[in-house]
């Protein structure tokens, strides 16, 4: 090799090295940087204490992988965002959080509305949501994307576990809801229920009060004077608890049982107040699960935020622990490849083993159905005689789910 060679490979050399050490630089800046979830929720409005769960149970999911180590290498880091039950500011915090924040993935909020507000953003940027307190129908149906999965059972399998409860002892139905889309969707899914599982039922009567009423009296009256033998309520936080504590002189639930989705957070705000013998739902009432991941997870939740784990943070404390192993198994965050391993793994979980069906990202998550009592651990009532509901018994079919979609 001449002199001449030999100085011009030295001098390409030389020019190759900063670049070599750039890409080594920006491959390994990659590597230091976060996974970043966005959390656009409800922190403000009748919705803040699921929000607030939420939080807290992501982050402590959060924090056990981070402890070990991180994912991929990486650490991961929470960003909250207040939507304030609004979807136009749902809409916005999360296309922030996606376009400027540099968020990786997303986790959904506790209203519904909002819900499908983010995840058309969700749709639009390729970014997964995992969802964990809204259920409406729509969200995993008539508008299902790739991207979207929910832990939290939606509204269908709510309403068909509570009637396959009531049906089976009643006959005649009085119904009180708050007047919005939620409560008059299942409405519809109780009835349709109530139909297969005793044809001879009625209804008696329909109560629907606006949202955040503070006089229940005459929905009260009007419930008793049809005579139901049951009541269905569609009533929750702030509403569930101002019925509650004005219908006890009217005597219910003794004379007329209600039954009704019940959230711990309801359970612990209406104390000795909430009535024995109510049929309560529940997505994942920690007392009612007996194992030891949930023992654990219960006095570390309450140890650090000085109160009991509600559904919520249980139920998004799950979802983000299966997002995690399906990065871990995927081995990156591309979205893509993380939906195709959400599809297809199963993730010990505080409630069982979860999964996401393929067809409609709905997780397996079970219900619960028991009787409200007076606890001697507990400063709240709790569930007694509780029965598990299995999502595959209650879950929209595949029919039905394609027929649906068909009508949109």
């Amino acid at each position: 090799m001449n002199k001449v060679t030999r100085r011009r490979l030295l001098q390409g050399a030389a020019a190759i090295a900063p670049l070599a050490t750039l890409g080594w630089r920006r491959s390994a800046n990659a590597q230091s940087k976060p996974i970043r979830l966005g959390h656009p929720s409800d922190f403000t409005g009748p919705s803040a204490a699921f929000a607030r769960g939420q939080s807290n149970g992501i982050q402590m999911a959060i924090d056990q992988v981070n402890a070990e180590g991180g994912l991929l290498g990486r650490k991961l880091e929470l960003v909250d965002r207040d939507s304030q039950m609004k979807p136009n500011l749902g809409t916005e915090h999360a296309r922030e959080l996606v376009t400027s924040g540099n968020v990786d993935f997303l986790f959904g909020p506790a209203s519904s509305a909002v819900a499908l507000a983010i995840s058309n953003i969700a749709k639009q940027y390729k970014k997964i949501v995992m969802m964990s307190t809204p259920n409406t129908p729509r969200l995993l149906i008539e508008l299902f994307h790739p991207y979207v999965f929910n832990v939290s059972p939606s509204g269908v399998m709510e309403a068909r576990a509570l009637a396959d409860a009531l049906a089976a002892k009643y006959q005649k139905f009085g119904f009180i809801g708050a007047d919005f889309e939620a409560a008059h969707q299942g409405l519809k899914y109780f009835k349709d229920r109530v139909a297969i599982k005793n044809p001879k039922a009625t209804f008696t009567t329909e109560q629907w009060p606006k949202l955040g009423e503070s006089d229940y009296s005459p929905y009260i009256t009007a419930l008793l004077s049809s005579q139901p033998d049951a009541i269905y309520s569609y009533l929750f936080g702030a509403d569930m608890i101002g019925f509650f504590k004005q219908s006890a002189a009217y005597g219910l639930p003794q004379k007329a049982p209600v039954g009704g989705l019940t959230f711990l957070v309801d359970l612990i705000s209406l104390g000795q107040d909430m009535p024995d013998g109510m049929y309560g739902l529940m997505r994942a009432p920690f007392f009612a699960i007996s194992n030891d991941a949930m023992t654990k997870f219960g006095a570390d939740y309450k140890k650090r935020f000085d109160t009991y784990p509600d559904d919520n943070a249980i139920l998004a404390h799950e979802g983000a622990h299966a997002l995690f192993e399906a990065i871990r198994k995927a081995g990156t965050i591309d979205s893509d490849a993380v939906v195709k391993t959400l599809e297809t793994i199963s993730v010990p979980a505080l409630t069982g083993t979860l999964k996401f069906r393929a067809l409609d990202h709905q997780c397996n998550s079970p219900l619960y159905v028991g009787v409200t009592t007076k606890s001697d651990k507990y400063p709240f009532k709790i569930l007694r005689d509780v029965q598990v509901v299995k999502a595959e018994d209650i879950w929209s079919t595949p029919q039905e789910i394609e027929a649906a979609r068909n009508k949109t």
